[in-house]
């Protein structure tokens, strides 16, 4: 064996050393005889295979990491399962040292040429005292990635249809939203209408996991429509029914309290001494809410007289009511005793002078309906012409 200095051994203790100048597979036989008492009494023979390898020289490795057959540098799993990482590099006898790292880190244990992996992270391979020398390279680096096996969506409260469109949520994200009043990502009520609908989150299947759909169901209720009319007419601390065609499941608040007897019923009654505006909200069983307004106008009294004489005397000639020009929108019936109409106007420029179109009526008790605006109460009486 080629050395310099060459091959010694120390006859004292056995030992052999040589620094070897030619790389190669050397064998080295030992022959050990043994004595006693100066006799030859045996030989003991060992064998030995020293290889010797240049540290200087320059090598090139397979850096890549390969899952299966496959050169990789990401990689993708489905929740719960694994995949083996390996590196295709092969070594002489002796065997270098292998340590495995994630995310920089060691991995107590991963001192094979192989490992098998199931959580996320970049993960590298350390390969080092290479043919027995202090040589040492890095692998690439593979990126894990962890994909959900399942779709996740959030639920949805109940939601009114007058409601801006809400975005919906859901993982893992990539997946596509469907259903009705669905854009994307965001869910219109107003689109949708009302009723029970369902949205669907779908992930589409990949090598890693299959396809994974998840539904949730979200009802869209109709905002309470407040059936009301815009204004009503009564006399001064008069009660006046405030009615609102009532719907199940609908609670009322009525604002101001002021003259009402109760401000939670669908019709309370108001006793006003003055004009007055309520505000009536309703809310239903989701919380939705509708609201409308209602103005009491105070009606100021008229002087209806009960009799009438038109007789050309110049007094009392038309059945005159007094105060009835405040409201030129009124309306004026006289009835017969038949029942018949034989007055009609609207608004009261021309007071009835006991003629029907030129004729004279006959003495006698009239009655009479007034109107004095479209939703004040109707005023009813009887009166007495006289000739």
């Amino acid at each position: 064996m080629q050395g310099n200095p060459g091959l010694t051994i120390n006859e004292n203790n056995g030992e052999i050393r040589v620094k070897p100048t030619e790389v190669g597979q050397y064998f080295i036989g030992i022959s050990v005889d043994e004595y006693r008492n100066g006799t030859k009494t045996g030989t003991v023979n060992f064998y030995y295979t020293l290889t010797v390898v240049n540290c200087n020289e320059q090598q090139i490795f397979d850096k890549d990491i390969y899952k299966d057959t496959t050169s990789i540098q990401t990689l993708t799993l489905c929740q719960g399962s694994e995949a083996t990482l390996t590196s295709k590099q092969t070594f002489p006898d002796p065997q270098p040292e292998f340590q495995w790292t994630k995310n920089g880190k060691t991995i107590w244990g991963a001192n094979a040429q192989s490992i098998t992996i199931k959580e996320e992270g970049e993960y590298q391979l350390l390969t080092s005292k290479i043919d027995g020398c202090p040589d040492s390279f890095e692998s690439e680096t593979v990126r894990v990635t962890i994909m959900s096996s399942s779709a996740e969506m959030d639920s949805i409260p109940p939601i009114c249809d007058t409601t801006l469109p809400i975005t919906l949520h859901a993982i893992p994200p990539g997946g596509t939203f469907a259903g009705a009043g669905v854009t994307g990502s965001t869910f219109d009520p107003k689109i949708a209408g009302e009723g029970k609908h369902e949205i669907q989150y779908v992930i589409e299947g990949s090598e890693a996991c299959p396809t994974s759909v998840t539904e949730r169901e979200v009802i869209v209720s109709r905002s309470p429509t407040v059936d009301l009319v815009d204004v009503l007419y009564t006399s001064r601390d008069k009660p006046i029914s405030i009615g609102v065609k009532d719907s199940l499941n609908v609670a009322y608040r009525w604002t101001p309290p002021d003259y009402l007897n109760d401000v939670t019923y669908a019709n309370p009654t108001s006793t006003p001494s003055r004009g007055i505006t309520y505000m009536v909200t309703a809310t239903n069983a989701y919380g939705c809410v509708g609201r409308r307004e209602v103005k009491v106008k105070i009606v100021e009294s008229i002087l209806i007289p009960d009799a009438f004489t038109p007789n050309s005397d110049g007094i009392n000639e038309t059945w005159e009511l007094k105060g009835i020009e405040g409201y030129p929108k009124c309306r004026v019936t006289i009835y017969n005793r038949w029942g018949e109409a034989i007055f009609h106007s609207t608004g009261y420029q021309n007071a009835f002078d006991g003629t029907v179109a030129g004729a004279l009526q006959m003495p006698g008790v009239y009655a009479y309906k007034i109107r004095l605006t479209e939703n004040s109460p109707e005023l009813t009486g009887a009166l007495t012409l006289i000739r």
